[in-house]
């Protein structure tokens, strides 16, 4: 799809960012969206429940939206914006991974800790938990945290 008026593209790019969102986000606070991670501009699209929301915001007709929805070119859109957006949280995801691991200590926290930060069982797809746990123990006593 062609679109030559720049302020319509930027829409276009909004509508691709915002289709990415999980409606679930809507539930929250604009407070509890700001402590998960959410950028203030992220905040304004989730604040937006409705296809109709979103083309008073942004003046475009529900017909346009109808056809960028269905646009291919929006598709990979979507799926763009997804990543961008869920790469923003990640340092809060991993922070609440974090405390829940420390909390608890389970084994599949563990072992998915083991693999993306300590990139150990990366040969045999299987995590030495004891090793592993060995090593963070070690790091907390250097550490002087134990």
């Amino acid at each position: 799809m062609e679109i030559n008026d720049p302020k319509l593209f930027a829409a276009f790019d909004k509508f691709g960012e915002w289709l990415s969102l999980p409606r679930h986000f809507s539930k929250f606070t604009i407070e509890q969206l700001e402590e998960k991670g959410f950028s203030p501009d992220l905040i304004e699209l989730v604040q937006l429940r409705y296809r109709k929301d979103f083309g008073e915001k942004f003046c475009i007709t529900k017909d346009m939206l109808h056809d960028w929805e269905r646009c291919p070119e929006m598709q990979s859109r979507i799926k763009q914006n997804w990543k961008a957006w869920a790469k923003r949280l990640t340092p809060g995801v991993l922070g609440k991974f974090y405390e829940k691991l420390m909390l608890e200590g389970d084994a599949g926290r563990m072992n998915i800790w083991m693999k993306s930060v300590e990139e150990e069982g990366k040969d045999d797809g299987k995590v030495n938990v004891n090793i592993g746990i060995d090593n963070i123990l070690k790091s907390m006593k250097a550490d002087g945290e134990i």
